[in-house]
């Protein structure tokens, strides 16, 4: 989530920071999904995709438990947290789940 007042592309590599312990370079926006808040009944979560590129190694952050790269066939779909992150998926590799 950002901060206030925080700009998007700002608050995505602090997020990375936080979570993962890298860096990243943003290289451009992708798009952006509209969705109810999972936490709070009426309120509405916008989430900002962007292509990003590591340029240092990530690591568990405080926050994350484990790093795992999967191949496009082999994602686990049942285990993606957000709704909108797996329409954001589907959407990126053209595919139906």
């Amino acid at each position: 989530f950002l901060n206030p007042g925080e700009h998007p592309i700002k608050g995505l590599k602090r997020e990375i920071k936080e979570e993962v312990e890298a860096d990243i370079v943003v290289e451009k926006f992708y798009d952006f999904e509209i969705s109810e808040s999972l936490y709070e009944q009426g309120k509405y979560v916008l989430s900002i995709y962007f292509f990003a590129r590591l340029i240092s190694e990530p690591h568990p952050g405080d926050e994350t438990n484990k790093i795992q790269y999967f191949a496009k066939d082999d994602i686990p779909w049942e285990n993606i947290a957000g709704p909108d992150d797996k329409k954001i998926l589907e959407k990126l590799f053209k595919i139906n789940h």
